[in-house]
């Protein structure tokens, strides 16, 4: 069964289900996603974080980028990852836990940040868009 509620103001959370797999070649972390309607992936990214504290995000991206992204948590299980907070303009600031497997979806003009409360945590980033334009960020500062 798909773990997922659609927040009324466009985020999209999810829970994934995180599979893993050793054996004496290798060993394989998967991420079973529920269905994004509308978002076909054009790019990957995995940022590594190994100290807490840090905050990365405090941006949105314009309605004229078309921008979408998911950003998928993956760690230590049953330890708190991040701390995704957002808000679409001018509204109030919202703050959810994350875990590993948890994710959202995150539409343009929503300003959103990570926090990172647990090291060796990563964070695996889809997008609609092929490249990613800094130019296309808006500053907008919700976490320290």
């Amino acid at each position: 069964m798909e773990h997922h509620k659609k927040i009324k103001e466009g985020i999209f959370l999810f829970k994934g289900k995180v599979q893993e797999h050793t054996d004496e070649r290798r060993s394989i972390k998967d991420i079973a996603l529920p269905h994004l309607p509308g978002f076909s992936i054009r790019q990957v990214k995995r940022m590594d974080f190994e100290k807490k504290g840090i905050v990365v995000g405090n941006h949105f991206h314009t309605r004229e980028s078309g921008r979408i992204e998911v950003y998928i948590a993956m760690g230590t299980p049953k330890k708190k990852l991040f701390e995704f907070l957002y808000r679409k303009k001018g509204g109030r600031i919202r703050k959810v836990s994350f875990f590993s497997g948890d994710g959202v979806l995150i539409p343009p003009l929503y300003t959103h940040a990570f926090k990172v409360f647990y090291e060796d945590s990563s964070l695996w980033g889809l997008s609609n868009l092929p490249e990613y334009k800094t130019e296309e960020d808006v500053k907008d500062i919700i976490a320290e």
